[in-house]
């Protein structure tokens, strides 16, 4: 009988020509699947942060000089061991975009003051996260001044908004990091929107749209009544009328209001038209031969600015709020919070 011939060895096991069968096979280093961001891939860097498909080279002491949050997560990075060109890295879920503003402002020395409404937005978003307390204080007064806490403030900055500001977003960034003090302006700024572009226009969640909805219809409502009740007060702006209902000047019947172009007026603030914090003089110009007389315009700044700062101290209470001094109450309390923990 013929020998029984021996098993064939498995060719995935077979020894590679050179190499002893003892030997375990190598195993390759992992690819690289981020590149480097061309300004933020700094000479003196001694990290590398990977978010999405960008790193950055950075420096660490810098971070965790003014973050407990980087601090502690590059003790974990040493110990994880992935390593670039000797560096150690470390993979963060932020955006790309996000994460190069934070980074500008803190290596680059990015003047956060004239930044538009699209980089203090990420600037609000992580230096929150990461308990940066400084770059987060800075970045609160700059949009504390865009949505200001007082009438007189916000009559000045009305005409000199951000072209990029995202109402709709500033609203959520103030629910969800905690800054009180800039939502009832950026939700009335959001009101003056149409129910459309509410809907529509934006990048903010539709939780948030839907808050502003329903911001805009209880406004609406305290709009109405303002004026209505404007009209039971016995003040002298309303005493003299012509036979056509027109407003005299009780002084010297230099000038009139036209009725129908009150109502006009008022149908406007109540559809939310427009600014309803506009000075009194630009939604109604007393008419008549004669220049109008100091009284009449005096009693129409009154008249007026008595509407408007009614409806500007309701704002904190459609918010969730009593009042404005309730508003200041919770921002001085986060803001100590925010500190306490950067402690």
């Amino acid at each position: 009988m013929a020998p029984k011939r021996p098993n064939k060895r498995c060719r995935e096991l077979e020894d590679e020509p050179g190499q002893a069968a003892s030997e375990t096979p190598t195993v390759s280093a992992p690819t690289q699947t981020w590149t480097s961001h061309p300004e933020l891939w700094l000479e003196h860097g001694d990290i590398v942060l990977v978010c999405e498909k960008t790193g950055f080279r950075v420096g660490k002491c810098v971070l965790a000089a003014n973050s407990s949050v980087f601090g502690e997560m590059f003790t974990a990075a040493a110990a994880h061991g992935e390593m670039f060109e000797g560096l150690p890295v470390l993979h963060l879920e932020d955006s790309e975009g996000d994460m190069y503003y934070l980074l500008k402002a803190m290596h680059l020395r990015l003047d956060i003051h004239r930044a538009n409404f699209v980089v203090l937005a990420p600037l609000l978003k992580l230096s929150s996260k990461y308990r940066f307390a400084n770059l987060r204080a800075d970045t609160i007064n700059i949009l504390a001044a865009i949505f200001p806490s007082t009438l007189i403030s916000f009559s000045n900055t009305w005409k000199h908004l951000p072209a990029d500001l995202d109402c709709f977003l500033a609203v959520e960034l103030a629910q969800q990091y905690d800054v009180p003090i800039i939502l009832p302006a950026a939700y009335y700024l959001s009101a003056l929107r149409s129910a459309r572009v509410i809907i529509n226009i934006g990048s903010a969640s539709l939780s948030t749209r839907s808050c502003c909805m329903v911001f805009r219809d209880e406004l609406m409502d305290v709009v109405d009544k303002t004026l209505k009740d404007s009209y039971a007060i016995d003040t002298c702006i309303w005493k003299d009328k012509t036979h056509e209902d027109n407003i005299l000047c009780p002084i010297d019947k230099c000038c009139h209001l036209r009725l129908n172009r009150t109502l006009c007026v008022e149908m406007w603030l109540r559809r939310l038209a427009g600014n309803i914090f506009t000075p009194s003089r630009v939604l109604i110009q007393p008419e008549g031969t004669g220049r109008a007389c100091k009284s009449i315009e005096t009693m129409l700044d009154r008249h007026w600015s008595s509407i408007q700062q009614k409806i500007w101290h309701s704002l904190p209470s459609l918010c969730g709020f009593q009042d404005w001094e309730a508003i200041k109450a919770a921002h001085e309390a986060s803001l100590r919070t925010t500190n306490e923990k950067q402690l």
